[in-house]
């Protein structure tokens, strides 16, 4: 059994895998041990969901946010140069805990050009309808799609957005909409969907174990995280743990990887996963 379905057949029996980090796997054997930044919610009411239960507060989706912390940490002390520990890095953190102004490390990871890999999972809280679901994430990756630089007609858009659909997702992610059942197709609740963007930015999504498909579109890899990590987020609460954890991250703190029941990693003679990360291999019993 691969990680993919590994974390799948884990999914619905740990109501906290989102906490977990992610084996994030690549095209050509490249794998990416990455570490949890954030987790968060979007709810109706949050920018406006498709009706009038926006009033309600109610969560349709958690979702987890999850780096390359080895690049990152790279990426952020040669982006933050005055950065050193107990110095700008703390006043950062400082600010950033407090709600204050000023720039934020996410911008040096959102585009793909940090080389920086990158994670979203996002798990249903209920059944999700698909054309609503689909129609609400044209909505916001059209718009930071071309605010990346992308255009309208860019096929890779339309792959990643065909993904929500019954014909793409794996059966046992979908509940309706099968001959003689008259509900339209939902993503169950509690099905997971993960968005990985390579260090070469490729992006690869999954879901229920499957690989979904593969794209290479820098405005939409970007467009995707920017959502969620960028301007505006869909949590600004979640955005700025990740903000948090990425300026602890430069200042020297690590991440511990923590198995998932039933993996187990192997690494090489004298490797580690914080250290070396990719001459581990992560393995299910």
């Amino acid at each position: 059994m691969d990680c993919s379905a590994a974390c799948a057949a884990s999914a619905a029996a740990d109501p906290d895998l989102l906490s977990q980090p992610l084996h994030a796997k690549h095209g050509h054997g490249s794998h990416s041990l990455q570490h949890l930044l954030a987790t968060g919610s979007r709810q109706w009411g949050s920018s406006s969901w498709w009706d009038g239960r926006s009033m309600l507060k109610v969560k349709i989706y958690d979702f987890a946010l999850y780096a390359d912390t080895t690049k990152a940490r790279e990426v952020l002390r040669s982006g933050l140069p005055s950065f050193a520990p107990g110095g700008t890095g703390s006043a950062l953190i400082a600010r950033s805990s407090s709600g204050g102004g000023g720039g934020s490390p996410t911008d040096l990871l959102v585009p793909p050009a940090s080389g920086v890999g990158l994670s979203l999972t996002i798990r249903a809280c209920r059944n999700l309808p698909l054309p609503l679901l689909g129609a609400e994430f044209e909505r916001i990756l059209q718009r930071r799609h071309e605010k990346a630089g992308g255009r309208a007609d860019d096929p890779a858009l339309r792959e990643l957005l065909s993904y929500f659909s019954r014909e793409r997702l794996p059966a046992h992610v979908v509940v309706g909409g099968g001959p003689g059942n008259s509900s339209e197709p939902a993503v169950r609740k509690g099905a997971a969907i993960t968005f990985s963007r390579s260090s070469s930015g490729e992006l690869v999504t999954e879901a229920g174990g499957a690989l979904l498909g593969r794209v290479r579109s820098p405005a939409l890899a970007e467009a995707l995280f920017d959502l969620y990590m960028g301007e505006m987020p869909v949590s600004k609460k979640a955005k700025a743990a990740a903000t948090t954890a990425l300026l602890q991250l430069a200042e020297g703190g690590d991440s511990p990887y923590r198995l998932q029941p039933g993996e187990r990693l192997l690494c090489a003679p004298g490797a580690s996963p914080t250290s070396q990360p990719n001459a581990c291999v992560l393995a299910s019993s």
